[in-house]
């Protein structure tokens, strides 16, 4: 028999992926029903699981028809067995992976150098310039005798540029341009924001908002769309800390900040709260304990972690 857990969060997920599988079951609909009725921690553990059930690609189970609630205590007297909420699991991976992976078909046929989550990459290029590349990120280049051009598709990327005044370096993402003859700097694509940190050396910044100039110490904020860039101070050794596994975040939402950590992670990471993934942190979170990580930044602004399977994370309000 499959006693549910003490975590009414918990209890909530189990409840939808065995509505998932037994659709059609009346005696699932009333122990759901009964428990729904013992209490109000369990009802908005409910509400927060409908949201992150349809975040995972599945419809919200119509409750309007479902009959008067019985005293039903246990998961058991459905008849529902482990064995079946480990195939609703399974169902729900592999809608989520389905989604993930026309994105990355669409990467595959752009980029010259790709990585997985949790691997980086140095590739040294033909005029002795090296790039880093970050986890689940992707680049393709052009070069000739009048330029060195980069694209930074997705992720993040440190770049050692090997002087040349008649060939200017340059990098782009999908709304920022980078200039330079020799330095070395960091560029990372955001789902709302770029970002532009400088080690050493000095890049011309042009985008949207204006043209600038960066120098060492300098971490440039750059909106996708509208609004103000942020120009803000960082050491040096802070401008790509993640290639010492450390990713150092300077005033990110807690969105986007996750959105960085998801690349060295190998499963899914959903955040259920809008209003969570809004709220501002600073900090150093190690990229060798993900959990360590995500917990640091979500547990100060009330937030938690609930591991729905070993691959599957969704973030949640206590």
């Amino acid at each position: 028999m499959h006693e549910p857990p003490s975590d009414p969060d918990q209890q909530a997920i189990d409840w939808l992926l065995l509505l998932q599988e037994n659709p059609d079951s009346t005696s699932l609909r009333q122990q759901i029903e009964q428990w729904l009725s013992e209490s109000p921690e369990n009802q908005k553990a409910w509400s927060r699981g409908q949201k992150a059930w349809q975040l995972v690609g599945h419809h919200e189970p119509d409750t309007t028809a479902w009959p008067t609630p019985r005293p039903v205590k246990t998961l058991g007297k459905s008849g529902v067995t482990l064995l079946s909420l480990r195939s609703a699991t399974t169902t729900a991976i592999a809608a989520c992976l389905l989604i993930a992976l026309w994105p990355m078909l669409q990467l595959h046929i752009a980029a010259d150098y790709m990585t997985s989550a949790g691997e980086t990459q140095t590739l040294t290029l033909s005029d002795g310039s090296v790039i880093h590349l970050g986890a689940n990120s992707a680049i393709s280049t052009t070069y000739s005798n009048a330029l060195r051009h980069v694209e930074l598709l997705s992720g993040q990327a440190h770049f050692q540029v090997t002087p040349d005044q008649e060939r200017p370096f340059t990098v782009n993402t999908r709304n920022l341009e980078v200039t330079v003859l020799g330095t070395r700097f960091d560029v990372e694509s955001g789902l709302n924001r770029s970002w532009v940190g400088v080690e050493s050396g000095l890049v011309a910044i042009e985008s949207e908002t204006g043209q600038r100039q960066l120098a060492a110490g300098q971490l440039l904020s750059v909106p996708h769309a509208g609004g103000q860039s942020t120009l803000q101070q960082a050491l040096p050794e802070n401008i790509s800390s993640w290639r010492a596994q450390r990713l150092y975040i300077r005033n990110r939402s807690i969105g986007e900040a996750v959105n960085s950590l998801r690349r060295y992670y190998r499963g899914i990471i959903i955040i259920a709260d809008a209003q969570l993934a809004e709220k501002p942190i600073t900090g150093s979170y190690s990229l060798d304990n993900i959990n360590s990580a995500l917990n640091a930044m979500v547990q100060p602004h009330g937030g938690r972690i609930l591991e729905i399977t070993p691959m599957l994370r969704i973030i949640t309000r206590s």
